[in-house]
């Protein structure tokens, strides 16, 4: 009966949903079972629709399986690197001379701009005094002559003395000015170098990358076809299936009489405890109802049987004593009453 509940037909704008059934054999156990069919029967507009989707999704998988020899050709051929722009070089940094070759030629320099400037000065101080010296009768070896001379390179070569002097002092500043020159050129070098291998880099990169792009095109356009919307079956509203009936739940109500037993047993239980403790020494409660774990032990007074016992209610403790109902037999002003449970007045029962 549930199976036929949830087996009904459905009629929606979009189509019929019909079940049918047939009798077969279960191979399995042989028996006769029901098998069930379920048939969906779209709306005409709905089937035209369908049907262009599917005539459409067929066209584009015809077009990419034609192109199946263009990509085979593309790819049957390893990507061919020759013709790109090389790679670009390694880079390396630029060597630049220490301080002390710098200090030397920094020297030589100075010295040679003083030389430069200063040597046809002195060429010329020589030509006028030998000028001057001819024009009063001195000629060369003659002392006033030649002494002349003699005085005229000392100045020159003192005034050389003095520029050396000063190049020495300079000489650190303008090797140090010097140095810096050649580094900064050094580095303008490694930079243009950088930059040039990075360009060779990148340009070769972009033609790899346009190699590889051609290469894929035709798969590209391949998929791009077959990955279009795939065909779907429109979606049937759903509805609220019947449920199976649950059988009675035996276990459940065994259970719960269980626990009610054990709550009233419990109570019970604290009652007796709180009956007990009610009574003040030296009352002992005595009803056999009262107690559990009951085991004589021997005889007392007047042959009055005497047991050991525990007291019902979760007490653990092991008491001595006698039963009320046999008290009473022999000492009927022992006994007294509470709540309908019977205690013994050991102090009127001799010892």
């Amino acid at each position: 009966m549930q199976t036929w509940a949830n087996r009904a037909d459905q009629i929606t704008p979009f189509g019929n949903q019909n079940w049918t059934t047939q009798k077969v054999r279960d191979p399995a156990t042989g028996q006769m079972m029901t098998k069930w069919v379920q048939r969906t029967t779209l709306d005409p507009d709905m089937q035209r629709s369908l049907d262009a989707q599917q005539g459409l999704q067929t066209g584009r998988s015809e077009l990419a399986g034609s192109m199946i020899d263009r990509i085979r050709n593309e790819f049957s051929k390893a990507p061919n690197y020759k013709g790109m722009h090389a790679r670009g070089a390694d880079v390396k940094g630029r060597e630049v001379g220490g301080q002390g070759a710098y200090m030397s030629k920094a020297g030589d320099a100075l010295m040679s701009q003083f030389d430069a400037r200063m040597q046809p000065a002195f060429q010329q101080a020589t030509a006028e005094l030998e000028t001057q010296m001819r024009n009063r009768g001195l000629k060369p070896g003659d002392e006033a002559y030649d002494r002349g001379l003699a005085q005229l390179r000392q100045q020159q070569g003192d005034q050389r003395s003095n520029a050396m002097y000063e190049a020495q002092k300079m000489q650190g500043a303008e090797a140090a000015r010097m140095q810096g020159m050649d580094i900064g050129s050094a580095g303008l070098g490694f930079q243009q170098d950088m930059a040039a291998s990075q360009y060779a880099n990148q340009q070769r990169q972009g033609e790899i990358g346009e190699m590889l792009q051609q290469r894929g095109t035709s798969l590209n356009e391949a998929n791009a076809l077959i990955t279009g919307q795939q065909v779907q079956n429109p979606d049937m509203p759903s509805y609220n299936t019947a449920a199976a009936a649950q059988p009675t739940n035996y276990m459940g109500a065994a259970q719960a009489q269980y626990s009610a037993d054990q709550d009233a047993a419990n109570v019970q239980n604290a009652a007796v405890g709180n009956i007990v403790g009610a009574v003040a020494a030296p009352m002992k409660m005595s009803d056999r109802r009262l107690k559990r774990e009951i085991e004589q032990i021997g005889v007392g007074y007047a042959g009055l049987p005497l047991y050991t016992f525990k007291y019902k209610g979760g007490d653990e403790s092991v008491h001595v004593g006698y039963m009320a109902d046999e008290v009473e037999l022999q000492f009927p002003d022992a006994i007294r009453i509470y709540s309908g449970y019977k205690a013994v007045d050991y102090g009127k029962v001799p010892v």
